[in-house]
């Protein structure tokens, strides 16, 4: 790399920059942070305890999912490993651009139990497309009752046809990749010829292989089952989150299917490439989830702001701590992080 950087990098942190304040902007207008902090003043302690470990259980259930989809062919590690990977990977994205903590922690699995880069970044890649699923069944939940056809805006509905759309589509790709994964390296190989990417192709075309055999688990029909019905438990858990956490403010208008709306959309949110931390996406994600419901804005900004605390400041203090606690170092995972991303 030479002395001034690297330019795209450069232009992904100023576009990413760019966003997190309009979105931001958006997210905040019109409100008065004395009522915000009056709101934040008046939340009940009990239920944003139940919040956090709620979250916390979560994160324990996607280091169990992970094993599942890793031991189809070998061992998976031990738990406590996989459960320090998790930690430290999301607390990474809290810390580190473009998503990077997910190359973090399959960096911190193949250190520390010997799987293989390739395998353990497969099965992340395994676990996002069972995420997307189960997160727009999630959002279209609310969508499909009728009762709760009558509460949302013009929005909303567009937003739930545009679900109905990305999961059939999310649902053919994995279709497409689970059985015929050679079909879909050799396309990516042809792709990238046709973009002339040189030498880097048939890199390109080893890394897509080594990506799509962490889909083996999904082949097998036992596991499958196990890994969906542990996706759907684990996003229980975040619903959850989101749901105790409404109730300390107050927020009970929602109800359940309401708690799956504001939970799937602001997991969509955080999806979009960003600044470290998704500051803007969550907020913005969760102004316009929860102003479906007319919940009032300064409310929603404390309860953002709340979140935020309990999720983001939380997970990265407790993913720091077993990064020491393994040896590791943020400056550590981050160089390695950036190695494997290129």
């Amino acid at each position: 790399m030479s002395r001034g950087g690297d330019p795209r990098g450069a232009v992904r942190l100023l576009c990413g920059l760019a966003l997190t304040l309009a979105l931001l902007a958006w997210a905040l207008r019109g409100v008065s942070p004395a009522l915000v902090w009056s709101a934040v003043q008046s939340s009940h302690a009990a239920w944003l305890s139940l919040a956090l470990i709620s979250f916390l259980a979560s994160l324990s259930l996607r280091a169990r999912r992970w094993g599942t989809l890793l031991g189809v062919h070998r061992d998976p590690g031990p738990f406590r490993i996989r459960h320090s990977a998790v930690f430290i990977g999301f607390a990474g994205n809290c810390v580190l651009p473009a998503h990077a903590g997910e190359i973090a922690r399959a960096v911190v699995l193949h250190r520390f139990a010997r799987i293989p880069l390739g395998a353990a970044l497969g099965s992340i890649v395994a676990e996002r497309f069972l995420d997307v699923i189960v997160v727009l069944l999630f959002l279209l939940t609310p969508l499909l009752t009728v009762e709760q056809l009558g509460r949302v805006d013009l929005g909303a509905l567009r937003l739930g046809w545009i679900a109905a759309g990305a999961l059939v589509l999310v649902c053919g790709a994995l279709l497409v990749a689970i059985r015929s994964p050679a079909s879909v390296a050799q396309f990516v190989g042809g792709l990238a010829r046709a973009l002339r990417l040189g030498r880097f192709a048939p890199r390109i075309v080893i890394s897509t292989r080594a990506l799509l055999s962490g889909l083996d688990a999904l082949r097998n029909p036992s596991r499958s089952f196990t890994a969906m019905a542990e996706s759907v438990c684990m996003w229980g858990l975040v619903i959850s989150t989101y749901w105790a956490a409404m109730l300390a403010f107050d927020i009970t208008s929602p109800g359940v299917t309401g708690a799956l709306f504001v939970g799937a959309v602001a997991t969509l949110g955080i999806a979009i490439p960003s600044s470290p931390g998704y500051f803007g996406p969550f907020e913005a994600g969760l102004r316009f989830a929860l102003g479906v419901y007319d919940v009032p804005p300064d409310i929603i900004v404390a309860y953002a702001l709340a979140l935020r605390l309990l999720i983001f400041v939380g997970l990265t203090t407790i993913g720091l701590v077993m990064a020491v606690r393994l040896g590791l170092s943020w400056t550590d995972l981050a160089a390695r992080a950036a190695g494997s991303s290129r």
